[in-house]
């Protein structure tokens, strides 16, 4: 009775039992083998998506890029304030030139100054607004930030150079002319291979 008890016993906590009947080999402790005995642990549903990475660095700068183009912005709105009084003296001198000098009052042009810099301050605004939302979404690597910062860019750079035609060469101007390079650079390096990939990467992490 001893005997034939011990043989359904099972083997003592660290004894190899008898080799499975298929030939595979043992499990290690705590892990089970799959049926085809590859040995390899089943993927994880969690690892269908690779955790995201920051941006990369044509991304970086491009971001670091816009960050500039926000304080430019607020920049150029400081510069036109300062020359109010420019503008004031040419509509003047427009007006007289069309013989409707009796409109270029003091009150016509204190009430034209005023209109001036509530542009000017809600145009730096909203401008510098424009900038740091772009920043934020596509350093998040949101792709429809991208297209509407290319977007957004284009509209720029047709509104300057139409603009600049008309005014000429004033300390505006030359800031302009920073602030195009500057979007054209920004919008090279978002669509660089790097910024594409993160860009699908981020997206495809989202669904």
């Amino acid at each position: 009775m001893s005997d034939s008890s011990s043989l359904h016993q099972p083997p003592p906590e660290g004894a190899d039992g008898p080799p499975p009947a298929d030939g595979r080999p043992l499990p290690a402790y705590g892990r089970y083998l799959p049926a085809d005995g590859s040995g390899a642990p089943s993927p994880s549903p969690w690892s269908e998506h690779p955790a995201q990475e920051g941006p990369p660095r044509p991304l970086r700068i491009a971001v670091s890029l816009m960050w500039v183009g926000a304080v430019l912005s607020l920049l150029g709105a400081v510069v036109a304030y300062f020359m109010v009084d420019t503008v004031n003296t040419l509509v003047a001198q427009e007006l007289a030139a069309q013989g409707m000098q009796e409109l270029a009052t003091p009150e016509f042009l204190a009430m034209l100054e005023g209109m001036i810099v509530v542009g000017l301050v809600a145009g730096g605004a909203i401008s510098a607004g424009l900038w740091a939302w772009m920043a934020v979404k596509n350093r998040q690597g949101r792709p429809w930030a991208r297209v509407l910062g290319t977007v957004l860019a284009a509209v720029y750079v047709v509104n300057y150079v139409s603009g600049l035609a008309q005014a000429g060469a004033t300390p505006q101007a030359v800031l302009g002319v920073l602030q195009v390079g500057l979007v054209v650079t920004t919008v090279a390096l978002m669509w660089q291979r790097a910024s594409s990939d993160y860009y699908a990467t981020g997206s495809a992490a989202r669904r």
